[in-house]
């Protein structure tokens, strides 16, 4: 299947909240054409969704290796922090995308949530449920 194609099926599957299938055909595509951004972050996205965060992890890692002006992967990552109840990695990750992509209002909107939040539980419970996901820290501690 062309790279376009899959892409664009990928998204519609995923808006159907068929996760498994989109990790699983990003997956399969992905061996022929590792270096597709759009492919591996809907496969970490869907992966998120899963709660399979350190395969999700994996994947935005190897997205920042050759890539590491893409907002939407620290958008991810402080995602994922926020579920682990790491919200200074979060805030950190925030900035990073904001950064990247200054006008985007839902990044601005959750750096104000976990800037305001003491518990971590009040600002996942403000996410999206497919979306409430990644973490990590920029030195890659872990």
């Amino acid at each position: 299947m062309h790279a376009s194609r899959t892409v664009a099926a990928a998204q519609q599957m995923y808006r159907a909240q068929q996760y498994t299938g989109v990790a699983s055909l990003c997956a399969d595509v992905l061996e022929c054409e590792p270096d597709n951004l759009d492919l591996r972050i809907l496969r970490a996205r869907a992966l998120l969704a899963l709660r399979r965060d350190e395969e999700a992890q994996r994947e935005l890692r190897c997205i920042l290796r050759w890539n590491s002006e893409t907002a939407e992967v620290f958008s991810l990552l402080s995602e994922l922090a926020i579920r682990r109840g790491k919200l200074d990695a979060a805030v950190t990750f925030l900035k990073q995308a904001l950064r990247l992509a200054p006008d985007d209002r839902k990044v601005a909107a959750l750096l104000d949530l976990v800037r305001s939040s003491n518990q971590p539980t009040v600002a996942v419970e403000k996410l999206p449920a497919a979306t409430a996901t990644v973490g990590c820290t920029l030195s890659r501690a872990y």
